[in-house]
């Protein structure tokens, strides 16, 4: 009831009615005689074009998400043996920096020849799937023009050393730039890692032309009900 008086209630006076423009200190309207009007224009946005490698990714990952039937597996693991496990590796041998992702990969690389069917390519020529007797793993590095995925080869028959040695290397590289064709091109699979951010999960894209991509989120103490039935912290 916008100025209606209610039964019994008077009228407010006519001057509440209308509206007036606020007041500046001393009693004046505000932008009386001050030289106002139209508001400055806001400042143009920067047109900031795609690189190259920006729209190869934009146009290879778009056909994927496309012509790929996606769908997506989720499962929480416990960590903490993993994590032991490298705490020892590193405190006992000299010179070597076994990073979780460095695991991750090796372990991705034994899992794709125990299940052969997704270590694979897609044929697009000849419409086929191609199996590989070894597993050559892509990890997504972010460089400054995009995201490149350079490729460890022969995971299942490496040393967690070789795979870790190799792994570095590539990633300095790719980061400088100085990546050959051979080393970031093919692959019988992806592993994109963005736990050392905090992220948790998240869905990745499938690196055409191959078949599947583990998204790897952060590991976080967690309440776990132990197999007695207990509940304990664990890195989840």
């Amino acid at each position: 009831r916008f100025g209606t008086p209610l039964p019994g209630e008077a009228a407010p006076p006519s001057s509440a009615l209308s509206p007036t423009a606020p007041s500046a200190p001393g009693g004046a309207p505000t932008g009386a005689g001050t030289g106002g009007g139209a508001p400055a224009p806001a400042p143009a946005p920067e047109a900031v074009p795609f690189s190259p490698m920006r729209r190869t990714i934009g146009s290879r990952l778009q056909a994927s998400y496309q012509t790929s039937p996606h769908f997506r597996v989720r499962q929480e693991i416990v960590l903490d043996e993993l994590l032991a496990l490298r705490r020892s590796i590193n405190a006992a041998v000299p010179g070597v920096r076994i990073s979780v992702n460095d695991l991750v990969v090796k372990a991705a690389g034994l899992a794709l020849v125990r299940v052969p069917e997704v270590n694979v390519q897609f044929d697009e020529a000849s419409q086929s799937v191609l199996r590989f007797p070894h597993a050559d793993v892509a990890v997504a590095v972010a460089v400054p023009d995009g995201l490149i995925t350079p490729i460890v080869r022969s995971v299942d028959t490496r040393s967690l050393s070789e795979v870790s040695g190799d792994l570095a290397g590539l990633i300095t590289r790719a980061k400088a730039g100085r990546l050959t064709p051979d080393e970031f091109q093919g692959g019988t699979f992806t592993v994109s890692n963005l736990g050392m951010f905090g992220v948790t999960g998240f869905d990745a894209i499938i690196n055409p032309p191959q078949a599947a991509i583990l998204a790897v989120g952060a590991g976080l103490p967690r309440p776990v009900v132990d197999g007695d039935g207990s509940v304990v912290v664990r890195t989840v």
